[in-house]
C-alpha cells in the first residue's frame, strides 16, 4: 500500500426531477460491498474502503467515500463490486445523464467526471 492515511472521495449526480423518492428507496436498500479490502489487479493490497454515505437534496445526490490506499484501486474495486453493479442497474431510468457504469473503464469514468473537489479534511485527533 502506498499511503495509508485515510482519504476522502464525494461524486455527485442528478436524478430525473419528480423521482426523489423512488431514487431515495433504491439508495437506502442497497447492499454492502463483498469486501472493504482494496486490492491490486495482481491481488496485492492497495487499500481498505472505511465508510460510504450517500446525501440528497431536491434531485441531486451525493456519494462520499471514506478510504485508505489508491483512488484508481478504489474506482476499480467498486465497479467490480455486485451490490454497487445492482443499485447502478436499478438507478439507470431515473438518471439525468446516462453514465456507462456497466464496465470497469465506464465506472471510472463516471467516477472522474462526477467528482467533487475536497477543499478541507480536519481530524479531532491531529492539529490543523
Amino acid at each position: 500500500m502506498t499511503d495509508a492515511s485515510p482519504k476522502f472521495a464525494a461524486v455527485t449526480w442528478n436524478v430525473k426531477p419528480g423521482t426523489e423518492e423512488e431514487v431515495a428507496e433504491i439508495l437506502r436498500a442497497g447492499g454492502r460491498p463483498d469486501s472493504f479490502e482494496i486490492t491490486r489487479p495482481d491481488g496485492s493490497p492497495a487499500g481498505r474502503l472505511l465508510a460510504t454515505a450517500i446525501f440528497m437534496r431536491g434531485n441531486q445526490i451525493v456519494r462520499v467515500v471514506q478510504y485508505e490506499g489508491e483512488p484508481e484501486a478504489l474506482m476499480r474495486h467498486m465497479a467490480t463490486q455486485p451490490a454497487v453493479q445492482k443499485v447502478e442497474a436499478l438507478l439507470d431510468p431515473y438518471l439525468e445523464k446516462p453514465r456507462p457504469t456497466e464496465s470497469p473503464e465506464g465506472f471510472r469514468q463516471f467516477f472522474l467526471d462526477s467528482t467533487m473537489r475536497c477543499l478541507q479534511v480536519r481530524y479531532a485527533d491531529r492539529p490543523l
